[in-house]
């Protein structure tokens, strides 16, 4: 067998020079393209995580304020404030209706020492109503004034409206 012709050899070589350079070239492409889509899919990827531990703080954060707030609905409310409102308070001397208000919170004072839940309290509701309705408040002056009870609201704040009249 005989060598080919170096014209023959210089035409395979550049045959195969050509063809080896196509092979790297449309490797490159190939890397290239797959490289960038790649590289989205990761930063995709990493954003999404970001995402998520986010999402899982947020979700730990909220079991945790709904825990507190189970608890702060499982613990009995306590009355906190005693509020008297006098309704017809223009019939009667300011410092008398100050005076009445005083007297009535003191007697009724207990409740937010001893700290009574908002719920013993509605169950007794009717008692505390009748310590004040009715009752007669004597001053120093000789002066008498009777107490009526026309409403009481039951929360943390309990509320007392009533009238008071003068008597003879």
């Amino acid at each position: 067998m005989k060598p080919p012709h170096p014209a023959q050899t210089r035409t395979w070589g550049r045959l195969l020079v050509s063809f080896i350079l196509g092979m790297v070239m449309g490797a490159l492409i190939f890397h290239y393209q797959h490289a960038h889509m790649l590289d989205k899919i990761l930063f995709e990827n990493r954003r999404l995580a970001l995402e998520l531990t986010d999402l899982r703080d947020e979700v730990a954060y909220l079991e945790k304020k709904a825990e507190d707030l189970n608890k702060q609905n499982q613990e009995e409310i306590s009355v906190k404030k005693i509020e008297i409102v006098i309704v017809n308070e223009e019939e009667i001397d300011g410092f008398t209706a100050t005076d009445i208000i005083e007297r009535l919170r003191e007697e009724l004072k207990y409740l937010i020492k001893e700290g009574y839940s908002v719920q013993s309290v509605a169950e007794t509701a009717e008692t505390h109503a009748r310590l004040i309705d009715g009752k007669t408040i004597k001053f120093e002056t000789n002066d008498e004034y009777e107490v009526k009870l026309h409403t009481m609201i039951i929360h943390t704040t309990i509320t007392f409206k009533i009238s008071v009249h003068k008597m003879s």
